[in-house]
């Protein structure tokens, strides 16, 4: 079951500050940049764990080189993700800063980007294994905000999430509480490290383990792969940013904010080496959706190119109004998602061997 492309219209207004706050968001992905160069180089492919070699860097983005491994296809960011550097960015400071970023929008998100993603999952359930909603439980690991456990829970089923961040697991917990009372056990636990989430997965139980944008963050996703093959639950259900056509817009426009390759996206998954890992651990895609926003970078990296160059306001509704309109944004994305060029796939995976 394969499914292509969603409406761009929603996500736009939820992104809005993309554009708005291009600058601010722009110096402080230097930053994270700055830092993560100063880590020591990538000796081995984080997929497929071939050599990577330094002097055979593809390109540079916003300070930072990239490979692209011949074996896999997977992308490499030419440096290490440090213990020091994962720590510093999503369980001290870094997680504050982006429990911030999800007070707004709470709901919105939640209707425009989590419940479609739940209603993939069970639409894929049902179709593929004639499995209903009501007779699935999630372990979400890495769930941030809670968004996706939230939007589970909207739909009656049993979800639990599991993070790293003191600060999104409050965030989390409060928004369940706000809906089901301040009597609820709230379906959140913080753990300490990666290697305490790692041996959640490996004693989970639940029908579904789930990672939502999680897995180009983590220090060792290998790993999470091998404890989901060891551990009781029969599905994994993943999304991740790839190696796209937004990479090479970011690469086109170094002024602009670049949501692709900035933080903590050291490295990006390819078609090729997803299929991979699929080979390597004997799993088999039972469904994938296919959609990005490549299309709305590009918008959105014109648009605020313009700004930059004193293109009036009339000059600025004619490019969104005419030339550059959300129903073209859509079409065109559409074609982008078709091609496998997109910038996010969603895959739910099971084991066969």
């Amino acid at each position: 079951m394969k499914k292509f492309s969603k409406s761009l219209g929603n996500i736009a207004a939820i992104k809005q500050s993309f554009s708005s706050d291009n600058d601010g968001m722009l110096a402080k992905a230097k930053g994270i940049n700055k830092s993560y160069a100063n880590q020591s180089f990538r000796i081995e492919c984080k997929t497929c764990q071939s050599p990577i070699s330094r002097d055979a860097v593809d390109f540079t983005n916003h300070g930072v080189e990239y490979v692209v491994c011949e074996n896999c296809g997977h992308l490499n960011g030419i440096y290490e993700d440090s213990e020091d550097f994962c720590n510093k960015l999503y369980a001290g400071d870094g997680g504050s800063n982006s429990s911030q970023n999800y007070l707004k929008d709470y709901s919105v998100r939640i209707e425009n980007i989590y419940l479609p993603k739940v209603d993939f999952l069970c639409s894929s359930l049902m179709e593929e294994k004639s499995i209903s909603g009501k007779d699935i439980s999630i372990f979400d690991f890495g769930c941030g905000g809670g968004h996706f456990v939230n939007a589970a829970k909207q739909r009656g089923i049993k979800a639990h999430g599991f993070d790293v961040s003191k600060d999104l697991i409050d965030l989390a917990s409060t928004a369940f509480r706000d809906v089901y009372g301040t009597d609820c056990d709230s379906p959140f636990l913080l753990v300490h490290d990666e290697a305490e989430l790692l041996e959640k997965v490996i004693s989970s139980e639940a029908t579904v383990v789930s990672f939502i944008g999680v897995l180009e963050h983590l220090q060792r996703p290998l790993r999470f792969f091998e404890a989901f093959k060891s551990s009781q639950s029969k599905y994994l259900y993943l999304t991740v940013p790839l190696f796209s056509l937004s990479c090479m817009i970011e690469n086109v426009f170094p002024n602009i904010f670049p949501r692709q390759l900035s933080g903590g996206h050291t490295h990006l998954y390819s078609h090729s080496s997803l299929q991979y890992i699929l080979n390597k651990y004997s799993f088999r895609e039972i469904s994938s959706w296919h959609f990005g926003t490549d299309a709305m970078d590009l918008r959105r990296s014109m648009l605020v190119s313009m700004l930059k160059n004193g293109c009036s306001e009339r000059m600025l509704k004619i490019f969104q109004n005419d030339l550059f309109s959300t129903e073209m944004l859509d079409q065109m994305q559409g074609m982008i998602d078709t091609h496998s060029a997109a910038s996010e796939v969603h895959m739910l995976i099971e084991k066969y061997d």
